[in-house]
């Protein structure tokens, strides 16, 4: 029989250990996130993404051009299965509620997927290719 006192001990135990487990992956993912620190210029035109790392959550902060910066409504940085996506909402003028829904290509070290222009309805694929930071 598994008495009060072991069921406690047993549920701290479980606690302590989902926490640990949360912290790794929080951690991994900030590690994973790093790697779309920098500017991203769309193969197709003058549009970039930049990614700095200012947030203390360890999740970077989008900024949007076209060739001036366009208001970024909503950002949202994940991973699923190991793999980053990237969810930009614009609304500025001409940008009304545009949004690109992407994901990072490690092997080719690309930003894929999709531009939805919310002014015309239609969805476009896009691909980013990473800037090179020029070496002082």
């Amino acid at each position: 029989m598994i008495t009060a006192g072991q069921r406690v001990r047993a549920e701290n135990i479980q606690q302590n250990h989902s926490v640990s487990v949360l912290a790794q992956s929080v951690g991994q993912q900030v590690m994973m996130f790093e790697k779309l620190i920098g500017q991203w210029k769309r193969a197709d035109g003058d549009y970039t993404i930049e990614f700095i790392n200012n947030n203390s959550d360890g999740i970077p902060k989008a900024i949007y051009y076209n060739p001036k910066p366009i208001h970024i409504a909503q950002t949202k940085i994940s991973s699923e299965n190991g793999a980053i996506k990237v969810f930009i909402k614009l609304q500025d003028k001409g940008y009304p509620g545009s949004t690109y829904t992407l994901h990072y290509v490690p092997s080719d070290d690309i930003l894929q997927g999709n531009y939805f222009h919310a002014g015309l309805q239609q969805q476009f694929p896009v691909v980013f290719n990473r800037e090179q930071q020029e070496k002082p």
